[in-house]
C-alpha cells in the first residue's frame, strides 16, 4: 500500500532546472499568446484609425513579422557565440530584457525598431531554451518532459487570448502591455534561479 506522502509527490513538479524552465516558458508563452493574437489586431486598428488603407495596414503588419524572422536569421551566429561565451542564464536574461524593450518601443509606436528587438528576444530565448532543455532533461524521460512543456504552452495559448482580450477591452492598450510586462518580469525569477 502506498503512503499518503507518495501521492503528494509529482515528479515533474520538483523544483529542478526543468521545472524552473517550465515556469519561465509558461509565463512567456502566456505573453506570446497575448501578443500573437491581439497585437496584430491592435496594430491594424491603429493604422486604420490613422487613415491607412486596410490592405496597406495588413501588409505592413505582416511585414513586421517577416522582419522579425530576418533579424533572427542575420544575428543567429553572433548570438550563438555570445551565449556560448557568457552562458545560458545570461542568454535567457537578455532575451527577457529585449522583450521588455520591445513592449516599451511598441508603446512609443516605433514599430520597425520594436520588431527588431522582438526578433532578437526570440532568437536568444529559443536558442537558450533548446540548449537548456537538452542538457538538463533525462534522456529516458525526454518525451515526457517535452510533453509537459508542450501542454503548458498549449494551456497558455488557450487562456491568454481570453485574458488578453478582456484586459484590452477593460483597460485599453496600456493595461494590455502592462500585464505583458508584469508576466515577463515575473519570468525573470525562475530564470535567475537556473544553474
Amino acid at each position: 500500500m502506498r503512503s499518503h506522502q507518495e501521492f503528494g509527490h509529482i515528479p515533474h513538479l520538483s523544483f529542478g532546472p526543468l521545472t524552473l524552465l517550465h515556469i519561465a516558458s509558461t509565463l512567456r508563452a502566456f505573453v506570446f499568446a497575448f501578443f500573437g493574437l491581439l497585437v496584430p489586431v491592435v496594430l491594424l486598428n491603429h493604422f486604420i484609425e490613422a487613415g491607412w488603407e486596410l490592405r496597406v495596414s495588413l501588409l505592413f503588419v505582416i511585414g513586421l513579422f517577416v522582419w522579425t524572422q530576418v533579424v533572427r536569421l542575420v544575428v543567429m551566429m553572433p548570438m550563438v557565440h555570445m551565449v556560448t561565451k557568457w552562458g545560458l542564464r545570461w542568454g535567457f536574461f537578455v532575451s527577457q530584457l529585449l522583450l521588455l524593450l520591445f513592449f516599451y518601443l511598441m508603446l512609443r509606436e516605433w514599430w520597425i525598431t520594436a520588431f527588431v528587438f522582438f526578433g532578437l528576444a526570440n532568437g536568444f530565448w529559443w536558442y537558450c531554451y533548446h540548449l537548456f532543455f537538452v542538457t538538463h532533461s533525462n534522456s529516458k524521460k525526454m518525451g515526457y518532459q517535452a510533453g509537459i512543456a508542450a501542454a503548458l504552452g498549449l494551456l497558455s495559448g488557450v487562456i491568454a487570448p481570453l485574458v488578453g482580450g478582456w484586459l484590452l477591452v477593460r483597460f485599453g492598450e496600456l493595461g494590455f502591455y502592462g500585464a505583458a510586462v508584469f508576466l515577463v518580469v515575473c519570468s525573470l525569477g525562475p530564470i535567475m534561479a537556473f544553474d
